[in-house]
């Protein structure tokens, strides 16, 4: 509620300047008025004693109102001081403890505001980020100096960037995915003086869309593989009886043999694709082995090894000696890694390269990475590498369940797979390639201070 006082004290503020000159003139106003009149009596050869009883009391009031003037305007003056640091406080505790990162950054990219959301989502203190640069913060294989020149000179010439969403590297080694906004900050004469950046951590956001997009698409393929199993293994047992028949009529070498060859052949592709869908969207219980990884690695490895040679593919192996067991299917943790080593032999088909593969403890969970030196994939088609059905290679190539069923498998077993890809398509002056890393549960019974008591 507005009250007289608070509108009066208002109306003093906005004016006091005004009245402070007023009163000057008044003041100046009467004492050459009052001159003047004594001057009249002295020429009248007598000074009134009211004359000066008058004046001694006007020039008593213009000085009290001279000091009420001035008290007054201390007072207003200590108030705007208490509100404005108040308000400074506030904002001052806006920017500091809220949760999402807030910062400030000079034109030369280095660090001058770091609040504490941003040292809960990155790790680091104040201290260890003001006046350093977001080198720190970048993954390694991303060139950080042309991602930052980047985003300097779209804020420049736009004024701001929103909802940018970009990888990142915490303290202790995490990798997270960040939105970020920057709006420029300019001086009192239009001039850029550096940004205001906030980043908010949407890494979980980003798992659990991706989760639920894959339980939708799990859900999908199993009511499709209940009716593609009745109506095409059906057919397709009857085609490689009758073929298995024909074949016993015609002599070997014969052009009829040959053809009920390449029906079977064919027949038998269609068939490893109905079981590759029914083994994407089943899940097995009770089958669940202790898998030797680095056997099973070896062994894919020793299949694939010709092809390596003749497609002129470089093997290089990091794969640790005390690797422990996991939770899993030893079949199908190979059928995992054989299909991304296959698709990584694809990528570099043609041209050749070196084929990495890695395999290593990290905070608990055993971790493999496949990586080539092929073409990569375009950012147009990152999202969808796991659909089902979704391929880029030539018709009669592949089927696109390959990297389905492998993401299938893993999750099944409690494990995640993910990627990252670089394609000249979207970065010419980068080398091309693509790394997957599955990461899957420890088996309890082999972790390394069981295995070091045995």
């Amino acid at each position: 509620m507005i009250s007289l006082k608070n509108i009066l004290g208002r109306t003093f503020f906005r004016f006091r300047y005004l009245i402070i000159l007023s009163s000057v003139l008044i003041f100046v106003i009467l004492g050459i008025v009052l001159y003047n009149v004594y001057e009249n009596a002295k020429t009248a050869y007598q000074v009134p004693s009211r004359y000066i009883t008058t004046e001694v009391a006007i020039l008593l009031c213009m000085f009290l109102l001279g000091l009420l003037i001035f008290f007054y305007e201390r007072k207003i003056a200590r108030t705007l001081k208490r509100r404005v640091a108040e308000k400074e406080n506030y904002l001052t505790s806006v920017l500091q403890y809220s949760v999402d990162a807030i910062i400030l950054i000079n034109n030369e990219n280095r660090l001058l505001v770091w609040n504490k959301g941003a040292e809960l989502i990155f790790g680091y203190t104040e201290k260890e980020m003001v006046g350093n640069t977001f080198h720190c913060l970048i993954p390694p294989e991303i060139d950080a100096e042309k991602e930052l020149e980047t985003i300097k000179q779209q804020v420049l010439r736009d004024g701001f960037i929103r909802n940018h969403r970009v990888q990142r590297i915490t303290k202790d080694g995490r990798r997270i995915t960040v939105d970020l906004s920057r709006t420029l900050v300019r001086d009192e004469h239009g001039e850029p003086i550096g940004s205001v950046a906030i980043i908010k951590d949407v890494t979980e956001e980003i798992e659990f869309e991706q989760r639920m997009y894959n339980t939708e698409k799990l859900a999908s393929i199993g009511t499709l593989a209940a009716g593609v199993a009745h109506e095409i293994n059906n057919p397709l047992a009857i085609i490689l009886g009758f073929t298995d028949l024909l074949k016993e009529r015609f002599p070997e070498g014969s052009p009829e043999l040959e053809d009920l060859k390449i029906i079977e052949e064919n027949a038998e592709n269609a068939k490893r694709t109905v079981e590759n869908l029914l083994g994407f969207a089943r899940v097995t219980e009770g089958d669940v082995e202790s898998v030797d990884v680095r056997q099973s690695l070896e062994t894919v490895l020793k299949i694939v090894e010709r092809t390596l040679v003749t497609e002129n593919i470089t093997l290089v192996k990091e794969i640790a000696d005390d690797l422990p067991h996991i939770r899993g299917v030893a079949r199908e943790f190979q059928q995992v890694i054989f299909n991304l080593i296959n698709n990584a032999i694809a990528a570099m088909k043609g041209t050749g390269g070196t084929l990495t593969i890695s395999a290593w403890v990290e905070s608990g969970r055993l971790c493999v990475r496949v990586t080539d030196t092929g073409v990569g994939i375009p950012d147009r088609i990152k999202r969808r590498v796991f659909d089902p059905f979704f391929t880029t290679k030539k018709v009669g190539e592949g089927t696109g369940l390959g990297l389905s069923l492998c993401y299938g498998i893993i999750k099944k077993y409690g494990g995640t797979i993910d990627f990252y890809s670089s394609s000249a398509e979207d970065d010419p002056s980068e080398p091309s390639g693509t790394s997957f890393t599955v990461t899957t549960l420890i088996d309890s019974d082999d972790e390394p201070q069981n295995r070091s008591e045995q």
